[in-house]
């Protein structure tokens, strides 16, 4: 488990990093322990539904718990959806996507890390190992690849950016890639 202090700084720079492309009503699918949904309730005064497929909630956010296959909500239910960090959890990356999709009105950010040789592939998965104890279901993709996954949605639009880590220049030494996909 991460010190809180470093958990809070990882979120209030993500939310920073995102906060501009967010509208509406918000779906957080993959948000763990909540609290990214939680800040951007707070400071953006939007209605936010995190999605997980496991309860680690530390907020008072009613947290929706789900298969990991079919969300539980109709087509075009949010105005927003995120993946912050939740794709290389993904086995079956192109059908998560649709599904997601399918919630989607307007809009979809991902912000994945994606290491760009084999040296930020190793330091990634030894600091999922530390952290979580497990990389059983780790896969990490390159930009290249979730290029080719988010072209598959056919959005209307696709924003891109590559971004230095984010949160610890140290722990985290891998690239991230943003993507703003609008429909």
């Amino acid at each position: 488990m991460l010190p809180r202090k470093l958990v809070d700084t990882k979120i209030r720079k993500t939310f920073d990093l995102i906060k501009p492309y967010i509208r509406g009503k918000v779906l957080d699918v993959g948000a763990g322990n909540c609290l990214l949904s939680e800040r951007i309730a707070n400071e953006m005064r939007v209605k936010v539904q995190p999605l997980d497929i496991v309860d680690k909630n530390l907020t008072k956010l009613k947290l929706k718990v789900y298969d990991g296959k079919h969300i539980p909500f109709k087509d075009k239910s949010f105005d927003t959806s995120l993946l912050i960090f939740v794709l290389h959890y993904v086995h079956d990356k192109e059908n998560f996507l649709k599904e997601v999709k399918r919630v989607t009105k307007k809009r979809l950010i991902i912000l994945e890390d994606t290491p760009e040789n084999i040296a930020e592939h190793l330091y990634k998965k030894i600091w999922v190992l530390l952290e979580m104890k497990s990389t059983e279901f780790l896969k990490y993709e390159n930009a290249e690849e979730i290029e080719r996954l988010v072209q598959n949605l056919k959005p209307r639009k696709i924003e891109s950016k590559r971004i230095k880590p984010l949160w610890n220049k140290f722990l985290n030494r891998s690239v991230h890639s943003l993507y703003m996909l609008h429909f």
